[in-house]
């Protein structure tokens, strides 16, 4: 006569087989016992170890994103403010130098004169040049570096330290890539520092929204100039509210409210599908009117745009279709190929974005008062 010793899983309330004794001594079947409390015992140790480990990870991982916010904000400023002060002081003290080596060595006073116009004019042109480089800089590096910036870093810190929650679907199969969604807004510090980065980028992007307008409209295309006018503010518009809707989509993650950062993100897309296609259209319709020939630098801004502007788009098809089939098959994998072309999409519109470093290289950010450029119109000449 034998008989089955069993016990009840604490967790899930399942029985577990642990083995055939025979009733031909009591003792072995309370070693048996005892040997099943010890192995309880020791599963809640552990279980208990687990997630102390986890909570003092998650408390080290939450210290540090103040610092992380710190570093990527100073860095970008006291970079661009070390370069232009750099240059100017060593300007400054070339000139000094010369025009006190020339005082003291070549006395006539026409070389004097000569030297001072001469090393005027250099400063000038440093200056000038300076300006330019920073204007540059700063639409290169504030519209598109921080968003590039945000992208990898919110990736990388999921993949490193949240890994299972940012890679997890409803279809719950395996996937090795967070999507943008779950990276920038599920977890801390990633939706601190991408908050941080697109609040920054977005006050110069709708300055080059509308700054965009002048600079098609700076052209008169002739008889059809009214429409050229309207297409060149609706892309503006589109420009602005693609801007808008990547700033509303920041701070309303899916998590927060799913409905509403999805109608966003469709926003987003659209105008920034139509903002491009119309710039293209734009810049090729104004650039060669007349008879014009475009310049070198027109030239390669022009093909650029035209080749991440299909690049853009074609990712993006492939990924509506890579996202559907994840949701009618849960296929393993496929969700990650779906945020790998999430990467791509975002990379090419901030590629998009960046040939305005081409298209405004010759102009220069300035606060001007206009009263000492032309007239007001309120005032009235003076009788003789």
């Amino acid at each position: 006569m034998s008989r089955e010793i069993k016990r009840e899983n604490e967790r899930g309330g399942d029985w577990i087989k642990i083995g055939r004794i025979k009733e031909t001594d009591s003792n072995d079947v309370k070693n048996m016992q005892f040997l099943c409390k010890g192995l309880n015992s020791k599963s809640t140790s552990s279980g208990g170890g687990g997630s102390s480990n986890s909570s003092s990870s998650s408390s080290s991982s939450s210290s540090s994103s103040s610092n992380i916010v710190v570093v990527v904000v100073v860095v970008a400023v006291v970079g661009l403010a070390v370069v232009v002060v750099v240059v100017v002081v060593v300007v400054v003290v070339v000139v000094v130098v010369v025009v006190v080596v020339v005082v003291v060595v070549v006395a006539p006073v026409v070389v004097v004169v000569v030297v001072v116009v001469v090393e005027v004019v250099v400063v000038v042109l440093v200056v000038v040049v300076v300006v330019v480089v920073v204007v540059v800089v700063f639409v290169v590096t504030v519209v598109c570096s921080l968003p590039l910036f945000a992208t990898f870093f919110c990736v990388t810190w999921s993949l490193l330290y949240d890994f299972k929650s940012s890679t997890a679907t409803h279809c719950k199969v395996r996937n090795y890539l967070p999507s943008i969604s779950a990276a920038i807004g599920g977890f801390t510090p990633q939706r601190y520092v991408w908050r941080i980065c697109i609040g920054l980028h977005a006050s110069p992007r709708f300055m080059i929204a509308v700054a965009y307008y002048s600079f098609h409209t700076s052209i008169h295309v002739g008889r059809h100039n009214e429409l050229y006018k309207t297409l060149a503010a609706l892309a503006s518009l589109f420009h602005i509210i693609e801007v808008g809707s990547l700033v509303g989509l920041t701070y309303i993650s899916s998590t927060e409210n799913h409905d509403l950062h999805e109608i966003l993100f469709i926003f987003f897309m659209a105008g920034a599908i139509l903002y491009m296609g119309m710039s293209i259209y734009l810049f090729s319709w104004g650039r060669t009117n007349n008879g014009r020939q475009m310049t070198l630098p027109e030239s390669k801004s022009l093909f650029y745009k035209k080749l991440l502007f299909g690049l853009n788009v074609s990712i993006f098809l492939l990924s509506v279709y890579v996202f559907l089939r994840h949701n009618w098959y849960c296929e393993p994998g496929v969700y990650t190929v779906f945020a790998a072309l999430e990467y791509l999409v975002i990379a090419t519109n901030i590629g998009f974005h960046a040939t305005a470093g081409l298209d405004f290289a010759p102009f220069s950010l300035a606060y001007v008062n206009t009263e000492l450029i032309s007239p007001s119109p309120q005032a009235k000449p003076k009788d003789s």
